[in-house]
């Protein structure tokens, strides 16, 4: 342990053994003001001295806190000096203290938490926005601040975590896991995905068996109640350590790690993400024939086909908007239909002074290419985490914006530039779209022939 750790862990035995004064106490809250996953800490070392005073007196024995600390050893992965020779000391300390001193040290740990408070009465300070999204709706969604230390079991849905370090990471119930920090998840169960921007390099996921460190990526890991994890890289690199053996995986590779200490090579297989990766990505939703590009690396993401849907695919999580970039769709209202706003527009986006967006591509790319003179129709919506400051829908202004939009490569064509975007007739069949009032939601109707459908929407950036 180093200085600090040895510090409080002195005092907590203290305040527990009923010797903690008036100077240490001071000290023990102001450590826990400045970390407040600590008050967990404190906790474990309540558990421990409440469950020896329950005991029959027979519990200060020398022989039964060999045994005792003996069995933690085989049942824990701590070292030998940390968990069990806590337990044995703090037994051999009770020796000479009434079981009286331990309660008044409980009734002291008890008011620790109300001291901690501010005099306004607030809580310790988040470190992460979680917002809870329900089985069925992305939209419908529910937001709280998330303190560190704080313990999470999520039975069932989805919930994304945005971190004030800029990490997002989603997670899909059933899972349980614990925030212990400003830039560290410990996963016990489940599968989560998490996007990590420069300012968040070094964030970490925590499991039983081994830790990552994001080193700029996107990364998925699934926890195993047994203890085993496999880690996964859809863009990027991130370490991978278990114990003194330390791994750094590239985009589009994945290990698993076991409880015994070791890696195995692993297939890459993004299946367990299907659900985690939009919403890491900034999609919360989508209905009908609209669904999310499924999770990858951004190359074949660029390259999907698929005969049945309008994929939306994400693009460059974060650009900085030229002063003006042209757009055809700023407003909300209904476009393309008899009556109805056009298509295209001579409508821009504001930049300039440092502002970012992000950005999103709504594509029907089919396999292969349709017969002259065959439509297919495919209606449907998106809901995004952020405001719509714009949309694209013309081939040239597509084409522009490539160039400070696209994430990676885009597909090879032989096409003309007004082969891509949205027909308005009179020769083919007319293609629609609404931007809804909270500027979030695009619900489309494409009527695809020989072209290749797309619209690239561009969001608030985080």
């Amino acid at each position: 342990m180093n200085g600090s750790e040895s510090t409080f862990e002195d005092l907590c035995t203290e305040l527990l053994d009923g010797e903690l004064d008036a100077a240490g106490y001071a000290a023990l809250l102001a450590m826990l003001q400045s970390d407040p996953g600590l008050i967990l800490e404190l906790q474990r070392h309540l558990m421990v001295s409440g469950a020896l005073c329950r005991e029959n007196p027979a519990y200060a024995d020398d022989r039964f806190a060999a045994a005792l600390s003996t069995h933690l050893r085989q049942v824990g992965d701590e070292p030998e000096q940390d968990f069990p020779n806590l337990v044995r000391r703090r037994i051999r300390r009770q020796k000479l203290r009434k079981i009286a001193m331990a309660m008044t040290a409980c009734l002291a740990l008890a008011a620790i938490p109300l001291a901690l408070r501010s005099p306004a009465g607030t809580a310790a300070p988040a470190v992460a926005v979680a917002t809870r999204l329900s089985e069925t709706s992305g939209t419908n969604a529910r937001s709280e601040e998330i303190p560190a230390g704080r313990e999470i079991r999520l039975e069932s849905g989805l919930m994304q975590l945005e971190f004030e370090n800029g990490a997002v990471v989603a997670v899909e119930g059933p899972a349980k896991f614990r925030v212990a920090s400003a830039d560290e998840i410990e996963l016990e169960s489940g599968n989560l995905n998490a996007w990590c921007p420069e300012s968040a390099h070094g964030f970490r996921v925590s499991t039983r068996s081994a830790t990552l460190t994001d080193l700029g990526t996107t990364f998925g890991v699934s926890a195993s109640e047994a203890g085993d994890a496999d880690f996964l890289v859809l863009e990027g690199e991130v370490e991978v350590s278990v114990g003194s053996e330390l791994r750094t995986l590239p985009e589009g590779m994945a290990v698993r790690a076991t409880r015994s200490k070791a890696f195995e090579e692993l297939a890459f297989e993004t299946t367990p993400f299907r659900r985690t990766w939009p919403l890491t990505s900034g999609i919360l939703a989508t209905t009908g024939e609209v669904i999310p590009a499924p999770p990858d690396t951004p190359r074949k993401v660029a390259d999907y086909e698929d005969d049945d849907h309008v994929i939306v695919i994400p693009e460059r999580r974060s650009f900085l908007l030229p002063d003006r970039l042209a757009a055809d769709i700023t407003s909300p209202g209904r476009y393309g239909d008899v009556d109805e706003l056009p298509l295209h527009g001579p409508g821009e986006i504001a930049g300039g002074n440092g502002k970012r967006a992000r950005c999103f591509r709504l594509r029907y790319n089919p396999v292969g290419q349709l017969e002259y003179g065959v439509f297919v129709s495919f209606e449907g919506s998106v809901t995004f985490d952020r405001p719509i400051l714009g949309i694209i829908t013309s081939a040239r202004k597509l084409d522009r914006s490539d160039r400070i939009a696209s994430a990676a490569r885009l597909p090879n064509t032989s096409e003309p530039h007004r082969m891509r975007g949205l027909e308005t007739g009179p020769l083919t069949l007319s293609d629609s779209l609404a931007l809804s009032e909270d500027r979030r939601t695009i619900t489309v109707k494409f009527n695809a022939g020989e072209s290749v459908d797309e619209i690239r929407v561009i969001t608030e950036a985080r």
